[in-house]
């Protein structure tokens, strides 16, 4: 899937895996970690907003694609 010609079919398996990784990162989620709230909060939103600007990038090309 990494290796198309076009980048959009390259972004889902990226999305894929942050999916993953913010699923993983809420199950360690504990209040009396060594990671303090704020610092799991930090690294949730930054994960989510990444996810949400590949989906962006996503549907640009995707759209930029079935105009040609």
């Amino acid at each position: 899937m990494l290796f198309t010609p076009g980048p959009d079919e390259a972004v889902e398996p990226v999305i894929l895996g942050l999916a993953s990784t913010l699923l993983y990162v809420l199950s360690l989620l504990d209040l009396g970690g060594s990671i303090s709230l704020w610092q799991y909060s930090i690294l949730i939103l930054s994960i989510g907003i990444t996810i949400g600007g590949l989906f962006f990038i996503k549907d640009k090309f995707v759209r930029q694609n079935s105009e040609k």
